[in-house]
């Protein structure tokens, strides 16, 4: 079991910002736009449990539009 998490990126006024990685405790990951510590724009989220990927377009931290791939079927 992970017990850290990290961010690689940009910062704003000490919150993520622009463009940058995070990394979960549980070892999933997302990468894309960042906007006031939230996931906001183009990003993929992916699920290291089980291989699967989510990518889309984020809004205040919310997932609004895209597509999930499980790892079989990609």
């Amino acid at each position: 079991m992970y017990t850290w998490r990290r961010y690689h990126g940009e910062w704003r006024a000490g919150k993520r910002s622009g463009v940058g990685t995070f990394y979960y405790v549980n070892g999933d990951m997302y990468t894309g736009d960042w906007s006031n510590g939230q996931q906001h724009g183009q990003g993929q989220y992916h699920y290291k449990a089980s291989g699967a990927r989510l990518e889309g377009r984020w809004e205040k931290g919310a997932l609004v539009s895209g597509t999930f791939t499980d790892k079989c079927s990609a």
